[in-house]
Order: structure tokens, then sequence, then C-alpha cells
């Protein structure tokens, strides 16, 4: 499986730039369906991305029952779990043995997939991907957004 991970920040277009663009393109003679013509409504600026970083899909797929690969509205205060959690899970890493991190991590924050043989990766990879998580997240919380604006989770699986 091959899972790409993105917060993302999106900004709705005003309706002038909006009725613009919709007017450029069907005077270049392409006609859009309503999906894809309202997919246009917004702008999409990536803010953090992970590559098969099971442990944050799974996260979101257990805590909100999210279906592989939906959009995920993200709140304040999924931010402050998500670092509570990978900072426990990181300190862990710092602080005790290999083994009780580990633990730890399987028990807070899962790195398990089924593609996996029951094999959990925690290593190097894993702890800096979970650092980076809490860098990443900390940045994106302090954005000031505006009315138009919001933050999602959401990911593409590139599996079929």
């Amino acid at each position: 499986m091959e899972l790409s991970q993105y917060f993302t920040l999106q900004k709705k277009r005003s309706d002038n730039e909006f009725e613009n663009m919709i007017r450029c393109i069907n005077d270049n003679g392409t006609h859009l369906n309503e999906e894809v013509t309202e997919a246009l409504r917004y702008d999409y600026f990536a803010q953090a991305y992970y590559w098969n970083f099971y442990a944050l899909q799974n996260y979101f797929e257990k805590k909100f029952n999210l279906c592989k690969c939906d959009n995920l509205l993200m709140e304040k205060n999924i931010f402050e779990d998500l670092i509570e959690i990978a900072s426990k899970v990181l300190s862990a890493y710092q602080q005790m043995s290999q083994k009780e991190a580990k633990e730890i991590a399987e028990k807070l924050f899962s790195n398990y997939h089924e593609t996996s043989n029951g094999e959990q990766e925690y290593g190097t990879n894993y702890y800096e991907a979970v650092e980076k998580l809490i860098e990443d997240l900390k940045e994106i919380k302090s954005i000031k957004l505006g009315e138009n604006e919001k933050i999602f989770y959401t990911c593409i699986d590139k599996t079929n």
C-alpha cells in the first residue's frame, strides 16, 4: 500500500474569481460536471505531507470512524489530542528502553497496517515521523485562518 497523507489549507475562492474561472473554462469549449465545478470553488495548499505513516491514518480511522482517505476538518481539540499523543510517544522513545517505548507506541499510536504481516515498524523513521508530526501540527495550529479558510486532513491511497 502506498499512502500519501496531507494536512491542507482549503481556501474558498471569491464568487467573482470562481465565476471568471468557470467562464474561461466554458469559453474553451470544456464543460465540467457539477462535482468538478464545485471542487474548483476552492484552492488547496498542502501544509504538511507524510508517506505511509500508518499511525496517523489509524488514529483518524479509529477516533473518527474515518473511511479511507475521506477529508476530516481539523478542529482545535484534534490538534491538541494528536500533539499530546505524539508527544507521549516521542518522550517514551527519548527516555525509556526501546522495548518500553515500542509498547507505548503500539498502545497510543499504532503503526500497524494489514500489509505488514503483523510486523510493526517502530524504528528511527517512525519516531522521526512522530517528531515531524508534532512540529507540523504546532505550526499549522498557529496559522491565523481567514473567514473562508479551513484545515483538513486527507490522504490518497495508491494501492490500486
